[in-house]
């Protein structure tokens, strides 16, 4: 295998087994993702005071922003780029994981700012929890660019 070549094989797919494929990767993606996503939040509201709630689901949104935003923008940039060699693969991993852990800190970091801004004291010890999180962001870019190639 060469550095530019496809660390998935060469072999012709047809365009109706890779659009079938693709669609079944990502609903099994947002089934598992979204659905533990939801479990969580009412296994949480059911246990957790409305109050105290409130503050994970707050921590949560600002979490998911950055997420979210990061994830598509780092997936969009790595299929427009497409070169999925183990070295380009590699080094995207590396460098989003880079990325991942400074926004983690900045998050932590900011927590007791935030909790001022929003007028949730609370939220000072919630957010740095969740914000560790992010870190998780690197593997599920690099997979989620793969499977929508």
């Amino acid at each position: 295998m060469t550095e530019s070549s496809s660390p998935i094989t060469d072999q012709p797919v047809s365009v109706n087994a890779a659009v079938r494929q693709g669609f079944i990767w990502n609903a099994l993606n947002f089934l598992f993702s979204q659905g533990a996503g939801v479990v969580i939040f009412i296994v949480l509201a059911r246990t957790l005071s409305p109050a105290i709630f409130g503050v994970f689901a707050l921590a949560a949104v600002i979490v998911d922003l950055f997420a979210l935003q990061g994830r598509w923008a780092a997936m969009d940039a790595i299929i427009q780029r497409q070169d999925y060699s183990r070295s380009a693969l590699s080094t995207a991993f590396w460098a989003l994981s880079g990325i991942a852990l400074a926004v983690t800190l900045s998050t932590v970091i900011g927590a007791g700012w935030m909790a001022s801004v929003f007028e949730t004291p609370a939220l000072a010890s919630v957010l740095p929890a969740l914000a560790f999180t992010l870190v998780l962001t690197a593997p599920l870019v690099v997979m989620g660019a793969l499977l929508i190639r």
